[in-house]
């Protein structure tokens, strides 16, 4: 018999064409990336003329000799030994976002070792005014052998949340001796990775029947060089959180486990969301995968593996099979749910079937806000039908766009989940 969900969600791209989309926009993706890698969000960062675009407060003035390109901040005069203010710039910043701070330097030789630069990062709620929030960072130059240029960078550097803008420092110090530093290429630039990974969802909460779902996640780099990778938080649409970013690195080769990665890395407690897993794909591949452990007072369970989907793994209509066995048996409830990684609010359909394809109760429908993620309990509940009498029942999925879906079947004596992947059913519309 065929299946079919009800078309609830309007026309739907040909196959071929809302490949071809998604392929155009990960391209797009990809270059926009490396676009955000070079772009200096700092006014003037390389002082190619003149200082236009930053706040002096202290002897500072324009010299033609920048340290590849014409044009340095020339910091002259007699600073003191814990640093003074010498000149600052303002720019807007997203919370959550990634950003590498940069700076050239040139330090005059100094027996004392009291003379250098400081160039510091303040993240700020307002217009760079008021008290910083937490984190920030700061490079630090002082004089090394031979007197040259120095480049220092920092990177991976996360806008904390609530932040809105960023304020870039640069302050001297010399001992009270007369000085003569030259300062060029401030940058602060914002980084996008290409390539992420989800996973669709985890978990550390107490579920309907005693169990307590905990979710660990585990990522390794199986490349011979170091990189780093970041963790992003997509959560319900009541409980936002899309400034949650932490940046990490990896060893060559080395396998990170994050247990309970909700809870210990995100300090989140009775709480479940999906995962982003961004890197740059040009330092080569990057492997993931979540375990969700069953914590049952009574009847501990095996738990279940969640797999890291890769961005080009969005589907916008699928299959889950075996929701229940060759009988019927109750005990049993089955959860669903979507993260949406698009740009807009979409709408979303589960029904439920069973093994003979006949449609169950009527079907789930729920409009997702861009970029959240999404959980249905008890999905045959929420359609108006029992599980417990079905026999080989399995549902459908179906968006407007591509999504990651995902569900899970659950014993409630054990209390053990079971990850059932997506299959893809022409046949579904």
């Amino acid at each position: 018999m065929r299946h079919r969900t009800p078309d609830l969600l309007g026309p739907k791209l040909p196959d071929t064409a809302w490949r071809a989309a998604l392929a155009t926009a990960l391209l797009a993706s990809f270059a926009a990336a490396f676009q955000a890698r070079a772009a200096n969000l700092l006014p003037n960062g390389g002082f190619s003329n003149d200082l236009t675009g930053w706040d002096v407060v202290a002897p500072v003035t324009w010299s033609p000799e920048g340290e590849r390109s014409p044009g340095a901040a020339v910091l002259r005069g007699e600073f003191g030994s814990i640093g003074v203010p010498a000149l600052g710039a303002c720019t807007a910043v997203q919370p959550g976002r990634l950003y590498d701070l940069s700076a050239v330097a040139r330090v005059p030789y100094d027996r004392e070792s009291v003379g250098g630069l400081s160039v510091r990062l303040y993240w700020h709620a307002g217009a760079c005014s008021g008290s910083p929030l937490p984190g920030g960072a700061e490079l630090d130059v002082t004089f090394r052998a031979p007197e040259a240029w120095q480049r220092v960078r920092a990177e991976g550097l996360v806008a904390p949340e609530g932040a809105t803008s960023a304020s870039v420092v640069v302050y001297a110090r010399s001992g009270g001796k007369a000085s003569q530093m030259y300062l060029d290429d401030v940058s602060l630039e914002a980084v996008t990775f290409a390539s992420t990974l989800i996973v669709p969802t985890a978990a550390d909460v107490a579920g309907a029947h005693g169990e307590r779902f905990q979710s660990d996640l585990f990522v390794r780099n199986p490349t011979n060089r170091p990189r780093g990778f970041v963790l992003r938080l997509r959560c319900a649409a009541d409980v936002p959180c899309s400034s949650a970013a932490i940046a990490y690195s990896l060893g060559a080769r080395e396998t990170r486990v994050f247990p309970n990665v909700l809870g210990t890395e995100f300090n989140k407690r009775n709480f479940a969301s999906a995962i982003e897993i961004e890197y740059d794909a040009g330092d080569g591949p990057l492997q993931a995968f979540s375990r969700a452990s069953t914590r049952h007072p009574e009847n501990p369970g095996n738990g279940m593996s969640v797999p890291a989907r890769a961005q080009s793994e969005a589907t916008d209509d699928a299959l889950f099979l075996g929701l229940s066995g060759a009988e019927p048996r109750a005990g049993r409830r089955v959860n669903a749910g979507v993260m949406n990684p698009s740009d807009r609010e979409i709408t979303i359909a589960f029904s439920v079937h069973n093994g003979d394809g006949t449609l169950l109760g009527s079907v789930v429908t729920r409009k997702v806000a861009a970029g959240v993620w999404l959980q249905i309990n008890d999905l045959f509940g929420a359609a108006g039908a029992s599980l417990d009498t079905t026999v080989g029942a399995f549902a459908t999925f179906a968006a407007s766009v591509p999504v990651h879906p995902f569900v899970i079947a659950i014993d409630n004596l054990s209390g053990d989940p079971t990850w059932v992947p997506p299959v893809n059913d022409p046949q579904i519309r």
